[in-house]
């Protein structure tokens, strides 16, 4: 029984002059809630699409973990790919009783998935009167209805006031915690830092980062100093080894070290006689280390 839901091999894709992707392999661990994390144009959204069988690659190869054929795979996948699109008089059970329909997986679960996704209560209510948050749940809803395996989000929140990012995020976790893959693409740093368990960092089609969020987040290399001449603090700094990324942040310089621990930059500045008044670690953002990324991939 394979460990990943998915595997995926070298992938690449072109459209005319533009390479949306270009080499791509990553696996995706049975359980997680996987990340694909991406400015916009980065390949998020056509790797998804090649994953689901609605667009062709040039190159590359994936497999669906245990199952015999794309289209098994594809039977025990949810997916939400494009703007929730419902019958906008109609209310969540009969729009919910048309997706069954077209799914043929019958009625049965309509009441589970809606008090899923919290939105029982407004059962009943037209699909025109939601706001987006709630438009959303139940697009994710009906995703739900066949009973996945893998559940498959682009964009999930875009869009979305913050009610509505704090409702879908919660309904992500708690799909997870019922032992459903969630693959998640998003360019919204702060919401895949939140929820997901592993990321892929995708730029200009290019794999810049595999791995679990929790390593990067623990990295620990981040520190903020503090010292009553910032200049100075900030020009003896600059003449160090190891010490990268150096920008202000307010009243403190903040850093990354490299191949050195704290206490060996202690050591160094008070032999240039400055002795720091703040010296504090932190852990690492997702969005700190995106932007080294990036910024690394750009050079």
């Amino acid at each position: 029984m394979s460990e990943h839901v998915i595997r995926v091999d070298g992938l690449s894709k072109k459209y005319k002059s533009i390479q949306a992707l270009n080499q791509v392999s990553f696996s995706v661990p049975k359980g997680s809630v996987y990340g694909i994390l991406g400015p916009n144009g980065s390949g998020k959204t056509t790797t998804l699409g090649i994953l689901l069988g609605v667009i062709k690659q040039d190159q590359g190869a994936y497999s669906w973990g245990d199952y015999d054929s794309p289209h098994q795979a594809r039977q025990n996948i949810g997916a939400i790919l494009e703007t929730p699109n419902f019958y906008p008089y109609l209310n969540a059970v009969d729009n919910l009783k048309i997706t069954a329909s077209i799914k043929g997986c019958g009625n049965t679960r309509i009441p589970e998935v809606l008090k899923q996704v919290n939105l029982w209560q407004r059962k009943k209510s037209a699909f025109k009167t939601y706001s987006l948050g709630m438009k959303q749940r139940l697009a994710i809803a009906a995703a739900l209805l066949a009973n996945p395996k893998v559940l498959v989000l682009d964009e999930p929140t875009n869009g979305l006031d913050p009610r509505g990012i704090a409702e879908v995020r919660e309904l992500i976790l708690r799909i997870a915690q019922d032992g459903i893959t969630v693959i998640i693409a998003s360019h919204m740093l702060d919401e895949i830092e939140k929820v997901c368990t592993d990321v892929l960092v995708l730029q200009k089609g290019e794999k810049l980062f595999e791995g679990q969020v929790s390593e990067v987040l623990n990295q620990g290399s981040q520190f903020k100093l503090g010292y009553h001449d910032l200049d100075l603090l900030e020009k003896s700094l600059s003449e160090i080894n190891g010490v990268l990324n150096l920008t202000r942040a307010g009243t403190r310089i903040q850093i990354h070290l490299e191949g050195m621990g704290p206490e060996d930059l202690n050591k160094q500045l008070a032999e240039k006689g400055i002795w720091l008044s703040y010296l504090v670690q932190e852990n690492q953002s997702l969005e700190s280390y995106f932007l080294q990324l990036t910024k690394s991939g750009q050079s």
